[in-house]
């Protein structure tokens, strides 16, 4: 009876010990895939950031040139209303 008791005590702490490692293994493959993920959650935030500094320097780029635009509007308008009041003063 005493071997019976000893023998299911050393299968059942194998048992245990098969499944304390397999854990173990599991953990490790589960650790390793969050560090990939996590990795790439990095690369694809510095990515965003980089569009998101191209987004906004094109942003500014498109006010300045609408600036620019205005004024060059604004100083053909007067250099014909110049070039009209001299064709006038001309013909008079």
């Amino acid at each position: 009876m005493e071997f019976i008791s000893i023998g299911m005590l050393l299968v059942f702490s194998f048992i245990i010990l098969v499944l304390v490692v397999k854990q173990i293994e599991e953990e490790q493959k589960f650790n390793r895939k969050i560090k990939v993920l996590e990795l790439l959650i990095m690369e694809l935030n510095t990515n965003l950031v980089a569009q998101n500094q191209k987004v906004k320097l094109s942003d500014d780029l498109k006010i300045k040139f609408k600036e620019s635009n205005i004024k060059l509007s604004k100083s053909i308008l007067e250099m014909n209303l110049d070039l009209f009041e001299i064709s006038f003063k001309n013909k008079t």
